[in-house]
């Protein structure tokens, strides 16, 4: 049985981020683009309350991958990497919030610029529109 490949990936590693986990996972959640994968990575030794907030959710777009040592990071990140299915990696902070969106002005401006290797893109939370773009 093959696994269907997502357009992105979205990455959120956490460590006691209780106080604002739920509205960053709905943020994510309800996008107008709904071609991704969450990957909730759950640092080890992180608190009961980010456990109980992340397990509230039955979405089937969320994947909770948890770390069974402390593995910081950039190392949680690249497990995340390893384990994506989409085209696209997003990252996200579980103390961040994106606008409905993010994904879909992302993804699209990726998809007009796919001969560039790697973007790092600032979507303003005012207007919507990428606001800083670095590629490279």
């Amino acid at each position: 049985m093959s696994v269907k490949q997502m357009m992105i990936s979205v990455l959120m590693p956490v460590y006691n981020g209780e106080k604002y986990l739920a509205e960053s996972i709905d943020s994510i959640l309800n996008q107008s683009f709904c071609d991704f994968e969450l990957l909730i990575l759950l640092e080890h030794g992180s608190n009961e309350e980010s456990k109980r907030i992340i397990a509230g959710y039955t979405d089937d777009r969320i994947r909770v991958i948890e770390n069974h040592e402390r593995l910081g990071l950039p190392l949680s990140l690249n497990k995340g990497i390893d384990l994506a299915r989409g085209k696209y990696i997003a990252r996200m902070d579980s103390d961040d919030v994106s606008t409905q969106n993010r994904l879909k002005t992302q993804y699209e401006f990726l998809e007009k610029n796919i001969q560039k290797s790697a973007f790092v893109v600032q979507v303003s939370e005012l207007t919507g529109k990428v606001e800083k773009n670095a590629s490279f």
